[in-house]
């Protein structure tokens, strides 16, 4: 693993989360699960990530539409993609693949509670230029 002072990654989770359980369950219960899910993020999830040697910081992120000026013109971008991510800075592609992070990632309820309402899961590393 690198020092604080070395260049970070960022390797960003994403996966629609919450459309596939709004649509098997109806309102309320639907509902719940989403919060059941935010709730595991914040406290289960991250804690256990964090925790994970050459893990600088989980963020989780979430895509909205937005509007840019680029050359004299003002583009209108509709969000495409999952509309919830995270994104983890870390030492390098090294820490995703360690017995930490399997374990990290195995821990609590995420895996029970969460990867079943999950589907198209795409993963992606950036190195910080």
């Amino acid at each position: 693993m690198r020092g604080k002072d070395a260049v970070p990654y960022f390797a960003i989770s994403a996966a629609p989360l919450y459309r596939r359980a709004a649509g098997r369950q109806g309102g309320l219960r639907a509902h719940r699960i989403q919060i059941r899910i935010r709730s595991e993020h914040g406290r289960g999830h991250v804690a256990n990530l964090l925790k994970v040697p050459g893990v600088r910081a989980v963020t989780r992120i979430q895509g909205e539409p937005f509007a840019m000026s680029i050359g004299g013109d003002e583009k209108r971008v509709a969000h495409e993609g999952p509309r919830y991510s995270a994104l983890y800075e870390i030492d390098g592609p090294e820490v995703l693949v360690s017995p930490e992070w399997s374990k990290a990632v195995e821990a609590g309820r995420w895996p029970s509670l969460v990867r079943p309402h999950t589907r198209n899961r795409r993963h992606v590393l950036y190195k910080v230029r």
